[in-house]
C-alpha cells in the first residue's frame, strides 16, 4: 500500500528509467510525464519496486521505439539504414 507522498517518490522513480533511456533526460520540454497508482494492500519492498519502476519505464521506452512505425512523414526504426 502507498500513500501518496510514496506514489509520488515512485513515479519519480519510474522517470529515473527514462534516464537510462534517453539522452538528454529530464528537461523541461521532453513531455516525459509518470503516473503512479495504487491497489490493493499488499506489502512491497520498497527499493525493489522503485528498482523495478525504472527498469519498466526504460524497456517500455527503448520496446516503443523498436516496434514504431513510420508517420507523417518521421520514419520509423525499419526505415533507417543502420
Amino acid at each position: 500500500r502507498l500513500d501518496k507522498v510514496q506514489a509520488s517518490q515512485l513515479a519519480a522513480r519510474g522517470a529515473d528509467g527514462c534516464a537510462r533511456a534517453l539522452s538528454p533526460a529530464h528537461t523541461l520540454y521532453d513531455g516525459a510525464l509518470i503516473f503512479a497508482l495504487n491497489l490493493g494492500d499488499a506489502k512491497v519492498d520498497w527499493n525493489a519496486l522503485g528498482v523495478a519502476a525504472a527498469e519498466a519505464v526504460a524497456e517500455s521506452i527503448v520496446r516503443g521505439v523498436r516496434i514504431a512505425r513510420s508517420l507523417g512523414g518521421i520514419p520509423g526504426i525499419d526505415d533507417l539504414v543502420i
